[in-house]
């Protein structure tokens, strides 16, 4: 069964097989020979096509050049695409100020001190400013977005979803440290749904929520706002006191940009007053 060029009947393939079969390995034999078996008493053609085939296969010296392995043709190298052109900001509205992400905390800082609450729109593709505060140090993140889908989606009750916002405003206060309340591209219901007095209080957007700070020159303030967000448990290591820290402050960040953001948070009523706001927009030329 060998698989010669020349090989025109069985019988020329069975007397091929028995020149070539010393020199070929136990595999190569059993191989060649069940092929054979396989096709035997058919088509006298397809039984030499098929040795033929298995011959090649086989890598036998000599094998039919026809049935040899077609050697593929590399591929052509495909271009990149070309990256889409980067978006450029237009001006800034009025009442909107737009800063370098390098002095994020500058102006932060500056709207605090004058008695805003600071609302950073962040429209590069990666949320920048969610990550610095995630992964820096001084803050709290609150995923309001997240507190919003568990109630619209996973149908928890807005009592249980408030309750996990409270306990991360009280953990903020205790330690000092900026709430920031992430909306990302949600427009989230603070004037409606989601908020109440002893949870998640809407004057914590009044001036940046300082009016909750209890820490004053040295003492601690009686603050009935601030008391009714702490529970026993949150007292219990600081001899029953209610304590918010002087550095704790309020930041809101969204995802929306300058063009969008007053139509989706304000004009839909969904926000307390703009004027309770510094809106900062992150400058994306620089990005």
């Amino acid at each position: 069964m060998g698989a010669g060029a020349s090989i025109e009947d069985t019988g020329d393939l069975k007397k091929e097989y028995e020149k070539v079969k010393p020199s070929l390995t136990e595999t190569q034999k059993t191989t060649l020979e069940e092929t054979y078996k396989k096709v035997e008493g058919k088509n006298e053609f397809l039984i030499i096509g098929k040795c033929k085939k298995a011959y090649a296969e086989l890598g036998i010296e000599g094998a039919d050049p026809a049935f040899l392995p077609k050697e593929k043709k590399a591929a052509a190298p495909t271009k990149a695409p070309a990256p889409e052109p980067k978006k450029v900001q237009g001006p800034a509205p009025e009442g909107v100020t737009r800063f370098s992400l390098l002095d994020l905390p500058a102006v932060v800082k500056a709207a605090v001190e004058s008695g805003k609450t600071p609302l950073i729109l962040d429209p590069s593709e990666d949320g920048k400013v969610d990550t610095f505060y995630t992964y820096g140090k001084g803050a709290r993140l609150l995923d309001a977005k997240a507190l919003s889908l568990k109630h619209t989606m996973a149908k928890k009750p807005v009592d249980e979803c408030l309750e996990e916002a409270r306990k991360q405003v009280v953990s903020a206060m205790k330690q000092g440290l900026g709430l920031v309340v992430a909306c990302q591209q949600a427009a989230v219901d603070f004037s409606g749904k989601f908020a109440a007095p002893a949870t998640f209080p809407l004057a914590l957007f009044d001036g940046a929520g300082k009016g909750f700070v209890t820490e004053l020159d040295g003492g601690l303030a009686d603050n009935p706002a601030t008391k009714a967000l702490f529970r026993d448990e949150d007292t219990a290591d600081s001899a029953g006191l209610v304590m918010c820290a002087t550095d704790f402050h309020v930041v809101v960040t969204s995802r929306f940009s300058s063009e969008d953001y007053d139509e989706y948070l304000f004009a839909s009523g969904l926000f307390p007053a703009k004027d309770k706001f510094a809106v900062l927009e992150v400058d994306t030329s620089d990005l």
